[in-house]
């Protein structure tokens, strides 16, 4: 998938030159005779140190993300929220109807008072030597029992009251007031949207180079980018597609005007190594006869040579690419009309406005890979 990702994004940047080459540029070639050189027009290469970047494709998603359900049966008689509205912890959400149960806490705690004096006379009489140890035993366990459902009855009542596990924002509400919840029925859906997670499948070749604390940048569907640090590397391959899982936290909160939320895509890019290259334009890339992407450049002895090249990083404006030595005489006008071994007139390029053009472009793409 990797492989055909880069292969797409070099056909569409291919194109990209090849529609935007000024017709005109044929006409700088100078008219020759059968017997004359081609005349072309290259540049010296110079190389530069450009950081190589695996890209994957994956989701965003919230760190948390809770399904808050009933924990017992009631009627809604408070909906304290509505969709979209942000919630601290701790803060009721839903409250439902007490029914009986405040009749049931009151007698519970009867029972408990009822069993505490009576535990309380065995262990008097048992001192004296007037009870058994048993009948002593016996009314502690019923002390402890009756303790025990109060509890019970005091816990029913407190998940009447739901309430915020954690800050966020409410994405979903199940529920209207008046409804009956049941318990394990869902009630609504709470997202922390101050915590954001990118997921994403690395291929096999690339396992090797991620680890675990790994700065990442991800870019956004808005274009803006967020960075964060690796936080998962799956230890084993999907038996089907042999990629990895990874996960990645992001830093949300320095880039507090990012449109980042939960369930859009985005653009993981992964640093892997620094290596040495050269910025082209798309008009200058050719094909071989096999369809491999390269340059034609001009050797010592003034002869045509294919240099077959490797993408490292693309955009709107060129590429950086590796496999052209620093110093090569590149041909940038009249690559067209030549092929591999023919003998050629080089003219050093000397138009400083193009090369402006091309400083800028550079520019362009290092900021949008920054």
């Amino acid at each position: 998938m990797a492989a055909l990702a880069v292969l797409v994004a070099l056909a569409l940047w291919m194109v990209s030159g090849l529609s935007s080459t000024d017709n005109n540029e044929r006409d700088t070639i100078a008219e020759s005779d059968e017997n004359a050189l081609q005349t072309v027009e290259v540049v010296e290469v110079e190389l530069s140190p450009v950081t190589r970047h695996l890209e994957l494709y994956g989701d965003v998603e919230a760190v948390r993300s809770a399904t808050l359900r009933g924990e017992t049966n009631g009627q809604v008689t408070a909906l304290a929220v509505t969709e979209g509205q942000r919630v601290s912890a701790g803060e009721l959400l839903v409250e439902l109807d007490m029914g009986t149960r405040a009749g049931q806490r009151a007698e519970a705690l009867a029972s408990v008072r009822s069993a505490e004096s009576e535990a309380k006379a065995a262990a008097s009489l048992r001192r004296q030597g007037l009870q058994s140890e048993l009948q002593s035993e016996q009314l502690d366990a019923a002390l402890e029992a009756a303790r025990a459902h109060l509890a019970t009855i005091e816990r029913d009542i407190e998940n009447t009251r739901i309430k915020a596990p954690f800050d966020g924002i409410i994405n979903r509400i199940d529920i209207d007031e008046g409804e009956l919840v049941s318990a394990g029925s869902e009630v609504l859906q709470l997202i922390d949207d101050n915590r954001f997670r990118v997921l994403a499948q690395a291929p096999q070749q690339a396992r090797a180079q991620l680890a675990i604390g790994q700065k990442v940048e991800a870019e956004l569907i808005d274009g803006s980018l967020v960075s964060g640090t690796l936080d998962f590397i799956s230890p084993a391959a999907d038996s089907q597609t042999r990629t990895f899982t990874v996960r990645a936290l992001l830093d949300a909160n320095e880039a507090p005007n990012a449109a980042i939320a939960d369930g859009i895509s985005a653009v993981l890019r992964i640093p892997l190594e620094e290596v040495s290259a050269t910025w082209l334009s798309p008009s200058t890339l050719s094909l071989d006869s096999e369809g491999l992407p390269g340059v034609k450049i001009v050797d010592a002895e003034n002869h045509v040579r294919f240099v077959p090249i490797d993408l490292v990083d693309t955009s709107m404006h060129g590429a950086w690419v590796t496999g052209i030595e620093a110093g090569s005489r590149m041909i940038v006008i009249g690559q067209g009309f030549v092929d591999a071994g023919m003998e050629v007139e080089p003219v050093l390029r000397q138009n400083d406005d193009q090369n402006d053009d091309q400083n800028d472009d550079q520019n362009d793409s290092q900021s949008d890979g920054n």
